[in-house]
C-alpha cells in the first residue's frame, strides 16, 4: 500500500482504501512513491510491504526529485519545508518494521546494492586498483591522463563507459569507510554489501506497540548504548571504548559480533543461535540510510573537483539499481571467497527489495 506517513498503515487497517496506490501502479508493477524533503510533516508518501522474513514501511527521499505528478493533488499549494537543507546528503532510506520470524542472527543480514548484470567498461584495463591510490608519479600522471580523455568523451558522445580502475577505486574507497564491505563491481552480479547492523547511519527499536515513536519523515537519532532502544544494548561489548558517539558505539559494537561469527563459519563451528544475537520479533526496527555521492536525478557519481560526475546509466546496461537487505540462504562466510560462485539474488533470502530506475537506463541497455 502507498500511502501518507499520516494515513494508517496497511498492516494497521488492511481493508482500508488507498487513494495513492493505484496512482503508481504501471503495467502491473508499483512503482516507488519518492519524495524531495519538501512535503508538509506527515504528507511525505511511504509504501508499506511484506516478505516471508520482514514485515515493514519504506520511505524514499532524493534531493531535487520532481514529485509534481506523483503527489498531485496531496500537497499544500506551498511548503516552507526542505529536509536537505539541513544536510549534505542526496539521498535518505527510512526502513520500519519487523522481523516475522524467530532466531534470525543480526549478523547473517547484508544491505546494499546487488544487479543482475555485468557493469560495462570501457574497455580492458592493466592498471589495478592499487595503482592510482599510492603509485609512481608517472603512472598517477598515466591515470589523470585516461580520465581527461574519459571526461572529453562524456561531452563529445553523450554518456561514455568508466574504465575499469574506477570501479576498483570506487570499490577501494568505499571499503576504507567499511571494511567488512562485500563488493566486487566486476564479477558477473556487481554488488557492494555490508552487515545490515553496521551499514545503517541510525538504527533503532522500539515495541511494536509503542506510540511515542518517531514518525517516519522526522529525524531520527541514535539513542545512546544504554537505552533498550539501542541495537548495541544487547551485544554487551565490554571491549568497545564507550567515550566515542552513539553511532559508532553500536557499529563498533556489531562489527565485534560480525566478526566472531564469520570466524566461526570459517572454521565450520555450529554457532548455534543462541549464541549469536537475534532480530527480536516482538520489536519494530528502524533503519535509516544516507549517502551523498550519487546524485539519482541525473544517476551520476560526484568523483570530487578533480575528476567532476561520471554518468553511471551506459555502464549498468539498462537494469535498474537494485537496494536490498538480506539473509544469507548460504553461510559460508563473504561471498568475496574465490573459490565461491559471484553473489547472486538466488543465494539470499530478501528482507526488502526495491529497484530504482532511471530513464537513462532505458537507453543504457
Amino acid at each position: 500500500r502507498i500511502r501518507r506517513v499520516a494515513d494508517p498503515s496497511y498492516f494497521n487497517a488492511p481493508t482500508e482504501p488507498s487513494d495513492f496506490t493505484n496512482k503508481f501502479i504501471i503495467s502491473g508493477k508499483v512503482q516507488l512513491p519518492i519524495n524531495n524533503g519538501k512535503e508538509e510533516p506527515r504528507h511525505s508518501l511511504v509504501i508499506d510491504f511484506e516478505t516471508p522474513i520482514f514485515a515493514g514501511t519504506c520511505m524514499f527521499r532524493i534531493r531535487d526529485s520532481d514529485t509534481s505528478t506523483s503527489h498531485k493533488n496531496t500537497q499544500p499549494v506551498s511548503t516552507g519545508q526542505n529536509y536537505f537543507a539541513k544536510f549534505n546528503r542526496k539521498f535518505q532510506m527510512v526502513i520500519r518494521g519487523r522481523f516475522l520470524l524467530p532466531d534470525v542472527i543480526m549478523a547473517d543480514c547484508i544491505t546494499g546494492m546487488l544487479l543482475d548484470k555485468r557493469l560495462a567498461t570501457a574497455g580492458s584495463s592493466s592498471t589495478t586498483c592499487s595503482e592510482s591510490f599510492g603509485c609512481p608519479d608517472v603512472e598517477v600522471a598515466s591515470q589523470n591522463a585516461k580520465m581527461s580523455r574519459f571526461r572529453k568523451s562524456k561531452h563529445d558522445k553523450g554518456e561514455s563507459l568508466p574504465p575499469k580502475w574506477v570501479l576498483r577505486a570506487v570499490v577501494k574507497v568505499a571499503g576504507f569507510f567499511s571494511p567488512r564491505m562485500d563488493a566486487d563491481l566486476e564479477c558477473a552480479h556487481p554488488r557492494i554489501l555490508s552487515p545490515l547492523c553496521s551499514s545503517a547511519q541510525t538504527a533503532y527499536l522500539t515495541k511494536t506497540a509503542d506510540k511515542s515513536k518517531t514518525p517516519l519523515d522526522e529525524i531520527h537519532s541514535e539513542p545512546t548504548p544504554d537505552s533498550y532502544a539501542s541495537l548495541a544494548h544487547s551485544l554487551n561489548k565490554a571491549a568497545v571504548k564507550k567515550n566515542i558517539n552513539a553511532v559508532q558505539y553500536r557499529k563498533r559494537s556489531f562489527d565485534a559480533v560480525y566478526d566472531e561469527r564469520m570466524l566461526s563459519l570459517k572454521h565450520n563451528s555450529n554457532q548455534s543461535g543462541s549464541s549469536c544475537p537475534c532480530f527480536d520479533p516482538d520489536a519494530e526496527y528502524t533503519f535509516e540510510f544516507l549517502q551523498h555521492l550519487v546524485d539519482y536525478n541525473e544517476l551520476s557519481l560526484d568523483m570530487g573537483m578533480a575528476f567532476g560526475k561520471m554518468k553511471l546509466g551506459a555502464a549498468i546496461r539498462g537494469q535498474p539499481i537494485r537496494f536490498i537487505a538480506a539473509l544469507r540462504s548460504d553461510t559460508k562466510g563473504k561471498s568475496g571467497d574465490p573459490s565461491s560462485p559471484p553473489l547472486a539474488l538466488k543465494h539470499v533470502k530478501c528482507l526488502w527489495s526495491f529497484d530504482l530506475w532511471h530513464e537513462s537506463l532505458y537507453t543504457g541497455g
